[in-house]
């Protein structure tokens, strides 16, 4: 199934325009100040982030883990673990396992957010389609847009229009540039 967003453009009727299918948007979990696990049983396989970074993971691929807040652990004990030369591992891995035990959390107990990763033709992109509570100014409008039908096309030197004619009645026109980095625009004509 697809599913269309749209981002109003500044002093423009025009609203960026994507068109995509649901296996190109992307469910992900920001890692900053979480400790992971893929288990209890796999303690040894951690991961942590406490530098207020943009790491993102896949929900899939993290879905079976334990989480747990960075805070509830001590960073340099984390540090130790990580580069091999801490005292007392097992004290600390068992400390761990308590915690993550009484005060971890599954996949589905965190925050998820969508976004669409895209080649620019130079960089690889991310546009966030949600982002928490944040507004990121990309709206879903699949229901205005799932019935379209493609009624013309007129290809220019530097771009393509498509028009189209809404369930609704009204008629929208995409603009695609040929233009590397540049996403497609629709105008929906009142």
């Amino acid at each position: 199934m697809k599913r269309y967003f749209t981002k109003q453009l500044d002093h423009s009727d025009k609203k960026l325009f994507l068109e995509l299918e649901e296996q190109d948007i992307d469910v992900l979990v920001n890692m900053n100040g979480i400790v992971y696990c893929k288990g209890i049983d796999d303690i040894y396989n951690y991961d942590y982030d406490n530098s207020g970074s943009d790491t993102n993971l896949h929900y899939k691929d993290i879905s079976k883990g334990m989480f747990a807040d960075v805070d509830l652990f001590q960073i340099d004990a984390l540090s130790g673990l990580d580069c091999g030369f801490a005292d007392d591992e097992g004290y600390l891995i068992s400390e761990m396992i308590a915690t993550m035990k009484q005060k971890g959390r599954s996949c589905e107990e965190l925050e998820t957010f969508e976004a669409f990763q895209y080649w620019d033709g130079s960089n690889w992109e991310m546009i966030f389609l949600t982002y928490y509570d944040d507004d990121t100014g990309w709206e879903e409008e699949t229901e205005i847009f799932q019935e379209m039908l493609l009624v013309d096309s007129d290809k220019y030197d530097f771009y393509i229009e498509r028009h189209y004619k809404l369930a609704d009645g009204r008629e929208a026109t995409e603009t695609q540039s040929f233009y590397q980095g540049s996403l497609p625009q629709i105008e929906i004509k009142e």
